[in-house]
């Protein structure tokens, strides 16, 4: 299984190979229906790359935006919330991406080191890092429903929170460790740090610095 699935029209594949090849310099994996083997069903090949890509890289272009296998593997990507679009002609994305901010790569002729291939590279790291705090919450909600009282999984499922900027939830594990009086004066001291991390993503600043003191009183205490 790769790491991204790359959707595109098949007409396109001269244009996408630059992308490709620019993608797996970066060390990751791309499939890009190129290896279909004999006796395999298309569309079951299909849906299981899809399924077990951590990223979807649609390329638009004036046929990709008419193709409906194009546009379901996109919405697969969107759906996850892994979905990184760019667009190598001047065309107009689908309705229902318009919202997702997408690269324009019409003037990009292959070069790894320009700033339009950077914004693909640094979405597709994110969307990485996303997928796996997505696989670290489960994990970790395993260990929770096992003993509630693990405080280093609520740390860590906070912290898997918090990198997905899902700042509510991050904050609400976190409030249960500190709760908790099974952690050590450094555990807490991690806690509240991390807590006062995700109280400054949604923008509340008196109970960050509150949380900042909380945890400089423990340190020097």
């Amino acid at each position: 299984m790769a790491d991204i699935f790359l959707s595109y029209k098949r007409e396109d594949r001269d244009k996408v190979r630059p992308l490709v090849e620019a993608l797996q310099a970066q060390g990751w994996s791309v499939w890009w229906d190129t290896r279909i083997g004999v006796g395999e069903t298309w569309d079951r090949v299909i849906e299981t790359e899809l399924a077990a890509a951590k990223c979807v890289v649609v390329v638009w272009s004036k046929v990709s935006v008419e193709s409906r296998w194009v546009r379901s593997e996109a919405h697969e990507g969107l759906e996850r919330e892994c979905v990184i679009p760019v667009i190598i002609e001047r065309v107009k994305p689908p309705l229902a991406f318009r919202l997702v901010q997408s690269t324009d790569l019409t003037n990009w002729r292959g070069d790894a080191s320009d700033a339009e291939f950077a914004d693909v590279a640094a979405g597709v790291r994110r969307t990485f890092q996303e997928s796996s705090a997505t696989a670290a919450i489960g994990e970790y909600t395993k260990a929770i429903e096992i003993d509630p009282k693990d405080v280093d999984s609520l740390l860590r499922r906070g912290q898997a929170h918090l990198a997905k900027k899902d700042y509510v939830l991050a904050i609400a594990d976190f409030t249960k460790a500190i709760e908790s009086t099974e952690g050590s004066r450094q555990f807490l001291w991690s806690v509240y740090r991390a807590r006062a991390q995700a109280y400054e993503g949604l923008g509340d600043g008196d109970s960050a610095r509150a949380d900042h003191r909380a945890a400089f009183e423990i340190e020097w205490a």
